[in-house]
């Protein structure tokens, strides 16, 4: 189910974080530096309410930071579709714990977020992925994101921005 952090849930999610940091060095994936996120961010993030989880069996197995309208460097030089439009949603640091990542949970944290970004009255989401992580590419194309274009970014990653126009029903 998916809910917003709370100070509580810190300890799990870095935890969480870390899991995934090594699963993505273990495939090869220049996702995230070695001290990033920081604890300090993510901490920062849950008190902005800027922090979703999603939680099975009373267990936090994924996460991912939600912002709107944000002025994030890593996305200046990505092509996005609708940059004349400043009400938009951003999906950043999303992860599942290894042992749920075959079961969907990135779906549903994503089929999530767009329900709470259309009652935001939110037109579109936007995220930005490394170009090597094909499984994520897969499953927000899945989704209906339009993949914008890449980017070299402040780290020297080449990054793939995605957007998704939003359908009020």
């Amino acid at each position: 189910m998916l809910e917003l952090a709370k100070l509580d849930d810190l300890d799990e999610i870095m935890i969480d974080i870390d899991e995934v940091k090594k699963l993505f060095q273990a495939r090869g994936l220049r996702t995230w530096p070695e001290n990033y996120p920081s604890i300090e961010m993510v901490m920062r993030d849950i008190q902005e309410e800027r922090i979703y989880i999603w939680r099975e069996n009373n267990r936090i197995v994924g996460s991912f930071m939600f912002a709107t309208n944000t002025n994030d460097p890593h996305y200046y030089e990505v092509d996005f579709h609708y940059t004349d439009d400043p009400n938009y949603g951003l999906i950043h640091r999303m992860n599942v714990i290894p042992e749920y990542q075959k079961r969907r949970i990135e779906y549903d944290m994503l089929e999530g977020i767009e329900k709470v970004a259309i009652d935001r009255h939110i037109s579109y989401l936007r995220t930005a992925i490394t170009s090597d992580n094909k499984m994520m590419s897969k499953i927000l194309e899945n989704l209906g994101y339009q993949k914008t274009g890449e980017v070299s970014s402040i780290d020297n990653i080449i990054r793939c921005g995605y957007e998704k126009k939003l359908v009020r029903e």
